[in-house]
C-alpha cells in the first residue's frame, strides 16, 4: 500500500487512501457492536445484582422492625411510642430500634441526642414519652441512679 502511494499516479494514490479510510471507518477493524452488546450485558448483570441486594436489605430490615414491634408490644410500649423509638433510631443511624431497648442508658443517651435537634416545645413532650417508655421497659432498674 505504501509503495502505491509512493510511486503511483494521483488517481492510484487517491484510490489507495480511499480504500484505507473505508477499512478504518466501517470495515471489520472496529465494530461498535463488539463493545455495546457486552456493555449492555454487564450493565444488566450489575442491575440485577443491585436489585437483589436491595431486596435482601429491605427484607432483613422489615424482619427486624417486625421483631421490634412484637417485642415492644409485649413490653407494653404503645404504637405511638414505638414510632418515636423508630424515629430516634433512624435519626441516630442505629441499625434497628431494638438497640434502644438494650438498656436504659442507651435509650437515655440516644433520646438526649435526638431532642437536641427538635424544637424546645417538642423536647419536653418527647422526653416525657421516653421516660414513660423507660419505666415500662426497664421499671427503674438497669443502673438507674435517679437522674
Amino acid at each position: 500500500m505504501l509503495t502505491i502511494l509512493a510511486q503511483g499516479s494521483k488517481v492510484a494514490r487517491y484510490e489507495a487512501v480511499e480504500r484505507m479510510l473505508d477499512h478504518f471507518n466501517g470495515g471489520s477493524l472496529f465494530d461498535v457492536s463488539t463493545l455495546v452488546y457486552p456493555a449492555l450485558a454487564l450493565g444488566a448483570v450489575f442491575l440485577l445484582l443491585g436489585g437483589w441486594r436491595s431486596y435482601q436489605t429491605r427484607k432483613l430490615r422489615s424482619a427486624l422492625l417486625y421483631t421490634f414491634h412484637q417485642l415492644a408490644t409485649g413490653l407494653g410500649v404503645r404504637l405511638g411510642e414505638q414510632w418515636l423509638l423508630a424515629r430516634i433510631a433512624r435519626r441516630e443511624h442505629l441499625p434497628t430500634p431494638l438497640t434502644l431497648l438494650v438498656s436504659s442508658g442507651t435509650l437515655r443517651h440516644h433520646a438526649g441526642r435526638y431532642v437536641e435537634r427538635v424544637s424546645s416545645r417538642r423536647r419536653v413532650r418527647v422526653m416525657a414519652e421516653v421516660g414513660h417508655i423507660e419505666r415500662m421497659v426497664f421499671g427503674g432498674r438497669d443502673g438507674d441512679d435517679g437522674r
